[in-house]
């Protein structure tokens, strides 16, 4: 159970860092779960291996790949989703497995506000995205980087740019992100981070140079939880239209991921 503190401080921040959700058995598990799953080519639609920048993703992974349905029912997480969320709140079919990959700053919902949406700013939204990293956030990355309480401003993010422009934009956020007190979250392997869609963010990037030890390779699992009410089912709409989300047109919650939601008393949203 959630403190009344990590709830004020999850509303005030924007996030919230989970400690030892996940044992480090579940850890060593999920680890060697994802190192298979990302030796062997991107085949599914949407799914893509990717550069430094963008990593690999491989989405619907608790669907796809049986071993890892039960990280939906956990315990501990659901109860912290439950405290966040109510109890009654909603999985959402957008959930994705990540090798490698440091993006730069932006928020979840950047690309729905440039697709003309705005339910993402009602008083009762609450979208979030609970993330698994299984490994430290140290000299390598491995986790995610914030910037406290920006989930209640608006998007600086949202301008179409031309390329040149882009890259300005990004030399600007470079310089631009240290003043407003960008932090990076000190997760642990097998911690839970739960951020809200508009909060301002970016993965933590190495602070080395060099190739990245194995040990310490990046593995992240994420999946997209709502409050039970009409913004869940708008986000819903909104990614259908997406044609870069093509694994919906092929999306189903298996079996095994309807056994592990319910039995832990959570739910899922709906597809069609």
């Amino acid at each position: 159970m959630l403190t009344t503190t990590q709830k004020i401080a999850f509303l005030n921040d924007g996030f919230l860092l989970v400690p030892n959700v996940f044992s480090s058995s579940e850890v060593t598990q999920l680890r060697g779960t994802l190192k298979e799953m990302f030796r062997t080519r991107a085949s599914h639609p949407g799914d893509f291996d990717g550069r430094a920048t963008l990593g690999s993703v491989r989405f619907d992974p608790f669907c796809r790949e049986p071993t890892l349905a039960w990280v939906l029912g956990h315990g501990a997480m659901v109860s912290a989703l439950k405290a966040l969320l109510g109890e009654d709140f909603l999985y959402l079919p957008e959930m994705s497995a990540h090798c490698g990959g440091f993006g730069d700053w932006h928020k979840d919902t950047t690309q729905q506000e440039k697709a003309g949406h705005f339910f993402q700013w009602s008083p009762t939204y609450a979208t979030v995205e609970a993330a698994i990293y299984l490994q430290d956030n140290g000299d390598w990355g491995g986790g995610l980087d914030v910037i406290p309480g920006s989930h209640r401003a608006s998007d600086r993010w949202v301008a179409e740019r031309g390329a040149v422009e882009e890259l300005r934009a990004r030399l600007e956020r470079r310089r631009l992100i240290p003043r407003l007190r960008g932090r990076s979250i000190p997760s642990k392997a097998g911690d839970l981070v739960i951020f809200d869609f508009r909060l301002d963010h970016k993965a933590s990037w190495p602070r080395r140079s060099g190739e990245i030890p194995g040990g310490r390779a990046k593995f992240a699992l994420f999946a997209a939880c709502s409050a039970n009410n009409e913004h869940a089912q708008s986000y819903l709409r909104y990614i259908k239209q997406r044609p870069d989300y093509a694994f919906l047109k092929e999306h189903e919650y298996s079996p095994s991921v309807r056994e592990a939601v319910s039995s832990a008393g959570a739910r899922l949203l709906p597809v069609s």
